[in-house]
Protein backbone atom coordinates (compact mmCIF):
# COMPACT_ATOMS: atom_id res chain seq x y z
CA UNK A 1 0.00 0.00 0.00
CA UNK A 2 2.65 2.67 1.27
CA UNK A 3 4.36 2.04 -2.43
CA UNK A 4 1.36 3.02 -4.22
CA UNK A 5 1.01 6.02 -2.11
CA UNK A 6 4.56 7.16 -3.12
CA UNK A 7 3.70 6.37 -6.76
CA UNK A 8 0.65 8.73 -6.60
CA UNK A 9 2.39 11.50 -4.84
CA UNK A 10 5.37 11.17 -7.90
CA UNK A 11 2.82 11.50 -10.39
CA UNK A 12 1.29 14.90 -8.59
CA UNK A 13 5.03 16.39 -8.32
CA UNK A 14 5.67 15.83 -11.63
CA UNK A 15 2.02 16.76 -13.40
CA UNK A 16 1.31 19.42 -10.71
CA UNK A 17 -1.38 19.40 -8.23
CA UNK A 18 -4.45 21.65 -9.61
CA UNK A 19 -5.47 23.16 -6.11
CA UNK A 20 -2.76 25.62 -5.71
CA UNK A 21 -3.53 29.12 -5.34
CA UNK A 22 -2.85 31.94 -7.58
CA UNK A 23 -0.02 34.90 -6.74
CA UNK A 24 -2.19 38.37 -6.49
CA UNK A 25 -1.34 39.75 -9.52
CA UNK A 26 -2.34 43.10 -10.85
CA UNK A 27 -3.21 42.95 -14.85
CA UNK A 28 -2.73 46.13 -16.35
CA UNK A 29 -2.60 47.22 -20.12
CA UNK A 30 0.38 49.56 -21.69
CA UNK A 31 0.00 50.53 -25.51
CA UNK A 32 -1.42 47.59 -27.37
CA UNK A 33 0.00 45.08 -25.48
CA UNK A 34 -0.65 43.15 -21.25
CA UNK A 35 1.48 42.39 -18.52
CA UNK A 36 1.01 40.75 -15.07
CA UNK A 37 3.08 41.37 -12.45
CA UNK A 38 3.50 39.84 -8.81
CA UNK A 39 6.01 38.58 -5.90
CA UNK A 40 6.65 34.98 -5.18
CA UNK A 41 7.16 33.87 -2.23
CA UNK A 42 10.79 33.09 -2.06
CA UNK A 43 10.74 37.35 -3.15
CA UNK A 44 10.97 37.34 -6.86
CA UNK A 45 9.33 39.45 -8.82
CA UNK A 46 7.25 38.04 -11.70
CA UNK A 47 6.07 39.24 -14.83
CA UNK A 48 4.06 38.00 -17.63
CA UNK A 49 4.06 39.53 -21.20
CA UNK A 50 0.99 39.16 -23.94
CA UNK A 51 2.53 40.60 -26.78
CA UNK A 52 -0.26 41.69 -29.39
CA UNK A 53 0.48 40.82 -32.79
CA UNK A 54 -2.40 41.51 -35.53
CA UNK A 55 -2.14 39.02 -38.36
CA UNK A 56 -3.78 37.77 -41.13
CA UNK A 57 -4.22 33.78 -41.65
CA UNK A 58 -5.23 32.42 -45.41
CA UNK A 59 -6.46 29.83 -47.01
CA UNK A 60 -7.46 29.98 -50.58
CA UNK A 61 -11.32 29.99 -49.62
CA UNK A 62 -10.64 33.17 -47.13
CA UNK A 63 -8.68 35.06 -44.25
CA UNK A 64 -9.04 35.24 -40.68
CA UNK A 65 -8.34 38.20 -38.65
CA UNK A 66 -6.12 37.55 -35.58
CA UNK A 67 -5.85 38.90 -32.42
CA UNK A 68 -2.16 36.73 -31.61
CA UNK A 69 -0.72 37.30 -28.25
CA UNK A 70 2.40 36.37 -27.86
CA UNK A 71 3.62 34.89 -24.16
CA UNK A 72 6.25 35.63 -22.13
CA UNK A 73 7.27 35.39 -18.35
CA UNK A 74 9.86 35.22 -15.87
CA UNK A 75 11.65 36.85 -13.20
CA UNK A 76 11.11 40.38 -13.69
CA UNK A 77 15.07 42.45 -13.99
CA UNK A 78 13.81 45.97 -13.74
CA UNK A 79 10.89 47.90 -13.64
CA UNK A 80 10.26 47.26 -17.18
CA UNK A 81 7.25 44.96 -17.94
CA UNK A 82 9.32 43.33 -20.45
CA UNK A 83 12.62 43.25 -19.01
CA UNK A 84 11.29 40.05 -17.23
CA UNK A 85 14.75 36.92 -17.84
CA UNK A 86 12.26 34.06 -19.75
CA UNK A 87 15.82 32.13 -19.78
CA UNK A 88 15.98 31.41 -16.38
CA UNK A 89 15.55 27.40 -15.13
CA UNK A 90 14.47 27.10 -11.77
CA UNK A 91 13.04 24.34 -9.60
CA UNK A 92 12.26 26.49 -6.22
CA UNK A 93 8.57 25.22 -5.61
CA UNK A 94 6.98 28.45 -6.89
CA UNK A 95 5.90 26.45 -10.25
CA UNK A 96 2.59 25.59 -9.23
CA UNK A 97 1.40 28.71 -7.70
CA UNK A 98 3.28 30.37 -10.93
CA UNK A 99 1.46 28.19 -13.57
CA UNK A 100 -1.84 29.11 -11.69
CA UNK A 101 -1.13 32.56 -11.92
CA UNK A 102 -0.43 32.84 -15.32
CA UNK A 103 -3.59 30.03 -16.40
CA UNK A 104 -5.79 33.12 -14.53
CA UNK A 105 -4.53 36.16 -15.80
CA UNK A 106 -4.61 34.07 -19.26
CA UNK A 107 -8.67 34.01 -18.29
CA UNK A 108 -9.02 37.38 -17.33
CA UNK A 109 -7.40 38.80 -20.34
CA UNK A 110 -8.98 37.13 -23.07
CA UNK A 111 -12.45 38.08 -21.12
CA UNK A 112 -11.25 41.87 -21.17
CA UNK A 113 -10.01 41.85 -25.02
CA UNK A 114 -12.23 39.19 -26.65
CA UNK A 115 -13.58 40.64 -30.16
CA UNK A 116 -15.87 38.70 -32.19
CA UNK A 117 -13.86 40.15 -35.10
CA UNK A 118 -10.81 38.48 -34.39
CA UNK A 119 -9.97 34.81 -33.57
CA UNK A 120 -7.50 34.95 -30.17
CA UNK A 121 -4.83 32.42 -30.11
CA UNK A 122 -2.25 32.44 -27.75
CA UNK A 123 1.61 31.78 -28.55
CA UNK A 124 3.88 30.10 -26.05
CA UNK A 125 7.06 29.39 -27.16
CA UNK A 126 9.93 28.50 -24.16
CA UNK A 127 13.31 29.70 -24.56
CA UNK A 128 16.07 26.93 -24.38
CA UNK A 129 19.24 27.81 -22.23
CA UNK A 130 21.99 25.41 -20.67
CA UNK A 131 21.11 24.56 -17.27
CA UNK A 132 23.05 24.98 -13.92
CA UNK A 133 24.68 21.90 -14.98
CA UNK A 134 25.74 22.61 -18.09
CA UNK A 135 22.97 20.80 -19.88
CA UNK A 136 21.18 22.06 -22.69
CA UNK A 137 17.77 22.52 -22.25
CA UNK A 138 15.73 22.74 -25.76
CA UNK A 139 12.25 24.22 -23.66
CA UNK A 140 10.75 21.08 -24.60
CA UNK A 141 10.30 20.08 -20.93
CA UNK A 142 8.64 23.59 -20.14
CA UNK A 143 6.25 23.35 -23.23
CA UNK A 144 5.09 20.00 -22.14
CA UNK A 145 4.31 22.07 -18.87
CA UNK A 146 2.70 24.68 -20.22
CA UNK A 147 0.52 22.24 -22.28
CA UNK A 148 -0.21 20.01 -19.05
CA UNK A 149 -1.86 23.10 -16.93
CA UNK A 150 -2.96 24.73 -20.24
CA UNK A 151 -5.43 21.94 -21.36
CA UNK A 152 -5.85 20.47 -18.08
CA UNK A 153 -8.00 24.18 -17.19
CA UNK A 154 -11.85 23.49 -17.60
CA UNK A 155 -12.52 26.92 -18.87
CA UNK A 156 -9.58 26.93 -21.43
CA UNK A 157 -10.43 23.31 -22.71
CA UNK A 158 -13.92 24.68 -23.27
CA UNK A 159 -13.07 28.03 -24.93
CA UNK A 160 -10.04 26.55 -26.81
CA UNK A 161 -7.85 23.90 -28.32
CA UNK A 162 -3.86 23.95 -27.99
CA UNK A 163 -1.91 22.42 -30.55
CA UNK A 164 1.92 22.47 -31.15
CA UNK A 165 3.26 25.27 -33.07
CA UNK A 166 3.74 24.06 -37.05
CA UNK A 167 7.13 24.75 -36.74
CA UNK A 168 7.44 22.50 -33.90
CA UNK A 169 8.69 25.10 -31.63
CA UNK A 170 5.68 26.33 -29.02
CA UNK A 171 1.99 25.77 -28.74
CA UNK A 172 -0.84 27.70 -29.73
CA UNK A 173 -3.76 27.61 -28.22
CA UNK A 174 -6.84 28.92 -30.16
CA UNK A 175 -10.55 29.73 -30.08
CA UNK A 176 -12.66 26.76 -30.49
CA UNK A 177 -15.21 28.20 -32.64
CA UNK A 178 -12.34 28.89 -35.43
CA UNK A 179 -10.82 25.20 -34.97
CA UNK A 180 -12.48 24.10 -38.41
CA UNK A 181 -11.92 27.77 -40.10
CA UNK A 182 -9.51 27.20 -43.87
CA UNK A 183 -7.27 29.49 -42.39
CA UNK A 184 -6.61 28.28 -39.72
CA UNK A 185 -6.72 24.28 -40.24
CA UNK A 186 -4.45 25.84 -43.68
CA UNK A 187 -2.02 26.85 -41.21
CA UNK A 188 -1.71 23.63 -38.78
CA UNK A 189 -2.61 20.58 -40.96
Amino acid sequence: MERNIIKLADIVREIGDSSAQPYSYDLYKQGGDYFAEWESETGDRMGVALQLIEDRWWSREEELLVAMWMISFGIMKGLDPLSADTEIIRNDGDLYRTMATLIKALKEHYNKTKNSDKATVYYFSPNSKEDKTGREDNGKGRERLYKAYISRDPDIRKNFFITDHPSGRGLLVVEKEYKDHPAVKNLLY
